[in-house]
């Protein structure tokens, strides 16, 4: 995906692939935040994708907890820049969304990873996110994902 695709999801815009497709209540008819889910799972898989453009979805102050870590957009630069040193492919697949209202959304799903190793890792999450409009485009400035393990 380029990266001016993945920083202008358009109203219009009605294709989006099943791959980044959750399951929404039928009732929910937005199109432009189901494309911009869609959109933004696949940026994050996308292993040309510019870490720049990454973390261009997030709102400046934008606050990111990723389990117990809290991080912020010049964290998770460094941490988008590094993420591929290890691993040779992702892929997240989100399966559910909900709508919790005034533009927060629950995501749940499971991403593999496979390692340069040749290792992979499977793991269910869960994500809750908050959208907002920035130059007419959906940012993300709430984000927080919960990673269900086995004990």
């Amino acid at each position: 995906m380029s990266t001016s695709m993945m920083n202008t999801v358009s109203e219009e815009q009605t294709t989006i692939t099943p791959k980044y497709a959750p399951e929404w209540p039928a009732t929910f008819d937005d199109v432009g935040v189901k494309q911009w889910v869609h959109d933004y799972y696949s940026a994050i898989d996308n292993k040309e994708a510019s870490p720049q453009a990454v973390v261009d979805l997030f709102t400046d102050d934008a606050v990111i907890e990723l389990g117990r870590r809290r991080i912020d957009r010049a964290t998770m630069l460094r941490a988008s820049r590094s993420s591929w040193d290890d691993a040779e492919s992702r892929q997240h697949n989100p399966q559910y969304a909900y709508p919790l209202g005034n533009d927060t959304y629950l995501i749940e799903g499971s991403a593999t990873y496979v390692y340069k190793s040749g290792r992979s890792m499977t793991f269910e999450w869960c994500g809750k996110l908050h959208l907002v409009r920035n130059d007419d485009k959906w940012k993300i400035d709430y984000y927080r994902t919960y990673f269900a393990t086995e004990y």
